[in-house]
């Protein structure tokens, strides 16, 4: 079973003045069972959601998507990912995309973007116009997440470290853009030489839990030279050099590769 239920900018405006009791009433089941964001909060400040009540309404018009599309586009695209990968009862909440600091020079039909709260759980947030091909391969890149069968539920805090992320990202990247176009705005940035650079700065912190380093090597640090979401990037480069390595693994198979030895085989370390 897929359930879609589709967050509109016009619905949060209407409901601005009740917005924490909106907010609990439509997403509260989004944080029940086996997830990473425990509170409603974390889900509101991830989507920039608090933004919305305080647009005027002509704002809010602008950010309003064809929701038949979407819905038509969401399930094309499950129908297509479900050939490979098994899953239960499929939730997706979509929510407005909004502004984040990496969109800057990019096409706004490209600033759709998701997040997978749990197995079978998918939050995504699309833009007026979205790109339907970039939109199709995000959703394909969360369904890999979704499945309940992905590896990554069995981890915790303590364990689930920056060579995992790799994995997780790799494998989910690796998925999508077997089954769409590349439209990755981010991949121009990560040059050869900035991979370069890249490896040499990350690889000593492969086992690390932290969260300030596992985000500043899988979401950028521009200001030290680390693009904005090189860790996707790289990621996919792990897991595509994988992948040609072993041909005959199928979707299922690469799911439960090591995430280390990917990467030692990428890095060449010892």
């Amino acid at each position: 079973m897929l359930i879609i239920k589709q967050i509109t900018p016009i619905e949060i405006y209407q409901n601005r003045e009740r917005f924490p009791d909106y907010v609990s009433e439509q997403l509260s089941t989004l944080i029940t069972g086996r997830v990473w964001m425990t509170d409603l909060e974390q889900i509101v400040h991830r989507f920039q959601l608090h933004k919305i009540t305080k647009m005027t309404q002509e704002d809010i018009l602008t950010y309003h998507w064809n929701t038949e599309r979407v819905d038509e586009i969401i399930r094309e695209t499950f129908d297509e990912v479900n050939k490979h990968l098994p899953f239960d009862s499929v939730s997706f909440t979509v929510f407005p995309a909004l502004f984040y600091p990496w969109f800057k020079q990019h096409d706004r039909s490209i600033w759709t973007n998701g997040f997978t709260n749990g197995p079978n759980s998918i939050q995504i947030a699309v833009p007026p116009n979205p790109d339907e091909v970039f939109l199709r391969y995000m959703v394909a890149h969360e369904l890999h997440h979704a499945t309940p069968i992905n590896p990554i539920y069995n981890l915790t805090a303590d364990n689930f470290s920056l060579s995992e992320w790799f994995k997780m990202e790799g494998g989910a990247e690796l998925f999508a853009l077997s089954l769409y176009e590349d439209k990755r705005w981010w991949k121009d940035d990560f040059t050869s030489e900035v991979e370069d650079m890249y490896k040499q700065s990350m690889k000593t912190h492969l086992d690390s839990v932290d969260a300030k380093i596992k985000n500043r090597f899988c979401f950028g640090d521009p200001k030290n030279g680390i693009p904005y979401l090189a860790g996707y990037a790289f990621a996919y480069n792990v897991f595509r050099n994988f992948s040609e390595r072993n041909p005959k693994l199928t979707y299922l198979e690469l799911l439960e590769v090591d995430s280390s030895r990917i990467i030692q085989e990428y890095i060449h370390l010892e």
